[in-house]
């Protein structure tokens, strides 16, 4: 049996001089995890075609032999890679493609491995298998996503396996107390919070997001830098930032610029070199710049960046339809553009944020071709004002929508065919009043209502009329959601970490129940 079991006594020897010399790196290569590297490398075959051929008991023995009892749990991790992991994997199913059982069995062995990782980890010598903590995450991520795929599985249990499995890496590297510039297993956090987000988009479990940023936060003990952790993980974890204030937006509009403020990091940080990447942050970037105001500039943009190529189509007939406040163009485009906007999960947002940006269009439009300049009206203070505010009556509003509710914006030409008396109303007073109340919510106007009166009272400056992208940097400011100059942490490309990301809601959105013009 000792000349039988040779090659897995210099093998264990191997694993042994990679501790002694304290060489994560190496000790991540011996240990090969994937079946098609296993069947491609001679000795890796070899070994496991020995150990087939051995007793549980005897592996185990071996193990403790050469590697001692000093660090039992990572003893016990390689009785279990090499007792279970290598000679339980079939690797001939698995490298044929044969069916999803062969992938779900390296699966189950991954996560048990991980487990056994994990507790190994854990220890006081744990730095060292750092990256094969990584390594064996980034496997089993893909692997559970690919398994979910091919088996459709609704409650994608592989993913929610693997979630947990990487969650408790998690929290075996933020327990790190690990002190001064070296960051210790902490090292490993970044990477793994990206894997986190990545199971829980792909879950739809995103109201999970919020603990894993707080406790990065909390945990570590020096600031938040670029140069600290490797520009890819830091490229990821402000796109995956972006996106989880993104899916906040659709309740409260003071993520959107926290929003445009981690996916403008994420794609300067990104390389030109990987293009796909860029473009897949590009579509959300673009998202959310019009959705706080900032239009994209064709030569800038979509003739400059070639990872923009063909969403000109998507966004510019958007930005066309919010500036002109036509609804039944703006509804038409995105209607057409349903399915693709669904699977980027922008359908939604973009319908919620839209809806305001065009009422908020109207009502200018509306004020502009009346210019009512009329005495002010102040239930607290009347006719003491010298000079009257301008305001806008909640009624030619009202008139406004019905009749853009059956024509095209491009048929309003005359004041006295658009606040003219109509018999057939969608829109009452009340409904235009909480729309009215919604946009003053957003800080998408300034002023106040006079309810007896039943008008809009505009603050002088501007006619009550602020920019969109200063209405949300003072919606994201009074949420506490962070802004644009480094507040929002890790997204700021030189300054450091200035406090845990506060995920508050708020906003009463008062548009949800409101039937839709030209709808």
């Amino acid at each position: 049996m000792a000349a039988n079991s040779s090659l897995l006594h210099q093998f264990l020897a191997t694993l042994n001089r990679a501790i002694t010399n304290k060489d994560g790196q190496f000790f991540a290569n011996i240990l090969v995890l994937s079946p098609q590297d296993i069947a491609q490398n001679q000795l890796m075959s070899a070994l496991r075609a020995e150990v087939l051929g051995l007793t549980p008991a005897y592996i185990e023995n071996a193990c403790y032999e050469v590697l001692g009892e000093e660090w039992t749990s990572l003893t016990d991790m390689v009785v279990g890679y090499v007792g279970s992991y290598l000679r339980d994997v079939d690797v001939p199913g698995v490298v044929a493609g044969r069916d999803v059982s062969a992938l779900q069995s390296w699966f189950d062995g991954l996560g048990s491995l991980m487990g056994q990782i994990s507790s190994a980890f854990g220890s006081v010598q744990g730095i060292l298998l750092l990256p094969l903590v990584k390594i064996t995450t980034n496997v089993l991520t893909s692997l559970a996503i690919r398994i979910d795929q091919l088996t459709q599985d609704p409650r994608q249990s592989a993913a929610n396996d693997a979630s947990r499995i990487v969650l408790r890496a998690f929290n075996v590297a933020l327990g790190d107390r690990t002190t001064g510039s070296n960051l210790g297993k902490k090292e490993a956090a970044f990477h793994l919070a990206n894997l986190l987000f990545k199971l829980y988009f792909k879950l739809d479990q995103t109201r999970l997001s919020p603990t894993i940023h707080t406790n990065l936060q909390q945990s570590l003990l020096i600031p938040l830098l670029p140069t600290n952790f490797p520009k890819a993980q830091h490229t990821t974890y402000t796109y995956y930032l972006g996106r989880h204030h993104l899916s906040l937006a659709t309740v409260s509009a003071s993520h959107l610029l926290p929003a445009f403020t981690a996916l403008s990091t994420s794609h300067s940080l990104c390389l030109p070199l990987f293009l796909s990447q860029r473009r897949q942050i590009l579509i959300y970037l673009l998202a959310s710049a019009i959705l706080i105001g900032k239009t994209p500039s064709r030569a800038a943009i979509y003739n400059r960046l070639p990872e923009s190529q063909g969403l000109d189509y998507i966004f510019s007939p958007i930005v066309h339809a919010l500036k002109k406040g036509d609804f039944r163009a703006f509804h038409a485009h995105i209607s057409a553009c349903k399915g693709w906007l669904k699977r980027k999960g922008l359908y939604l947002l973009l319908l919620t944020r839209g809806e305001e940006l065009l009422w908020r269009s109207l009502a200018r439009r509306c004020f502009i071709l009346k210019k009512e300049l009329t005495a002010p009206i102040n239930p607290f203070n009347l006719g003491t004002a010298k000079t009257p505010p301008p305001q806008l009556r909640l009624a030619d509003l009202c008139r406004a929508a019905n009749y853009l509710h059956r024509k095209s914006v491009s048929r309003i030409s005359h004041e006295r065919t658009l606040f003219s008396e109509d018999e057939e109303e969608t829109f009452s007073i009340d409904d235009i009043e909480g729309v009215v109340l919604d946009l003053l919510d957003q800080g998408l106007i300034k002023g106040y209502i006079a309810r007896q009166q039943k008008v809009v009272v505009l603050k002088r400056e501007g006619n009550g009329f602020v920019g969109v992208e200063e209405a949300r940097r003072w919606k994201a400011s009074s949420a506490g959601t962070g802004g644009e100059d480094g507040a929002e942490w890790g997204t700021s490309a030189g300054g450091g970490a200035a406090g845990a990301p506060k995920m508050k809601m708020g906003g009463v959105v008062r548009l949800t129940g409101l039937k839709t013009i030209g709808s």
